[in-house]
């Protein structure tokens, strides 16, 4: 999609462990602009009521939240933002049961490359995957916690902010992780 002030490109990334898409907004202007994106209209994604996208923004290492139908987003002069939306299966639309993968910083495609599997046991409440590390460089892998929950049993070095769960991760080839959850008490 492209106009005068604003130009979104859409890449749909199909894994056989994940689906999403990434999201290049670029501001054309030399000022500051607010951006109204139409998941239907400019991405022709499903949209609807029993359609909830996951938002992380790549470059600012960032969580923005959930949305439905659009996604406002302000933009500097000359700014680009790349965007990883990802679908929320039904079962995290209300009770969530499981953790959500949101992205990864070693790629701009933010998984595509990096993460070789990817598997999740909710009946003993884990994640697990293998990711391939670049030697000497830190990747960080982001992830939602279902409300209610609090991390246990985690494999790699950690950081949580509310619900958002960043596991560090520094090796040289293919790297296996898994982290479990719990209810709080």
């Amino acid at each position: 999609t492209h106009d005068s002030t604003c130009q979104i490109l859409h890449l749909a990334i199909h894994r056989p462990f994940a689906q999403w898409s990434v999201v290049g907004v670029i501001n054309l202007e030399d000022e500051a602009i607010s951006r109204v994106i139409q998941l239907g209209g400019d991405l022709q994604l499903p949209t609807g009521e029993d359609c909830f996208y996951a938002v992380f923004d790549y470059w600012n290492l960032s969580y923005l939240g959930i949305c439905s139908e659009k996604l406002v987003l302000d933009l500097a002069p000359c700014d680009t933002r790349v965007l990883r939306l990802t679908a929320l299966p039904k079962r995290q639309r209300g009770e969530a049961e499981g953790a959500l993968w949101l992205s990864s910083s070693r790629h701009i495609t933010q998984g595509a490359v990096e993460m070789q599997e990817l598997d999740e046991d909710v009946a003993v409440k884990t994640l697990s995957g293998r990711t391939v590390c670049v030697a000497g460089e830190e990747l960080k892998l982001y992830f939602l916690l279902p409300e209610g929950t609090q991390l246990q049993d985690c494999t790699h070095p950690w950081e949580q902010a509310d619900r958002l769960l960043t596991l560090r991760l520094k090796g040289d080839g293919e790297e296996a992780w898994r982290f479990g959850w719990r209810n709080k008490n």
